[in-house]
């Protein structure tokens, strides 16, 4: 971000170029996140094998208690790799 912000000054650009120029940019990745998401939930969730293998991945990493009655509570206790 600093890196594109520092070109774009370089070459010119006012800060509220720059800015429309971010915000476009932020608005087209959370347009395309949405759509995105639902399609790898949707294919995740119809391949069985796969879900297993995400619920045994994200199990590894994660640990759960109780805190108050019926309140689940979910941590991560190892993040990188393995």
């Amino acid at each position: 971000m600093q890196n594109r912000f520092e070109t774009s000054a370089k070459n010119g650009l006012s800060v509220d170029d720059i800015a429309q120029y971010e915000l476009g940019g932020a608005i087209a990745i959370l347009v395309k996140f949405a759509p995105a998401v639902f399609w790898m939930l949707l294919y995740v969730y119809a391949q069985l094998g796969i879900l297993g293998d995400v619920r045994k991945e994200v199990g590894s990493i994660m640990t759960s208690s109780v805190v108050e009655p019926d309140t689940p509570w979910w941590s991560l206790i190892r993040l990188g790799g393995a």
